[in-house]
């Protein structure tokens, strides 16, 4: 991505289809990418990406107490009534 040009509130900027692909999350510039006009918000995108990487701690120690979950609930054999099933009298 390259700066080519200035405005009052911001700049003008040239990029490659596959960086607007992987701008958007994509893998390549293989996909319909938006159209000239089309508004990409980078600041929500950022402040997403921002709000996850400050909640590692909270989610390593939501996936440790799931784990603990998941050793007491995998070996447990589900119980299944088949309640559809037309009972003989």
């Amino acid at each position: 991505m390259k700066i080519i040009g200035s405005k009052t509130d911001g700049f003008i900027l040239e990029a490659s289809r596959g960086e607007v692909a992987r701008l958007l999350g994509f893998y390549s510039g293989y996909r319909e990418l938006p159209e000239i006009g089309s508004v990409i918000e980078v600041d929500k995108m950022y402040n997403q990406l921002y709000e996850l990487s400050h909640m590692e701690k909270s989610m390593i120690e939501i996936a440790d107490q799931l784990e603990k979950y998941a050793k007491v609930i995998r070996p447990i054999t589900p119980i299944s009534i088949d309640c559809t099933a037309p009972k003989e009298i």
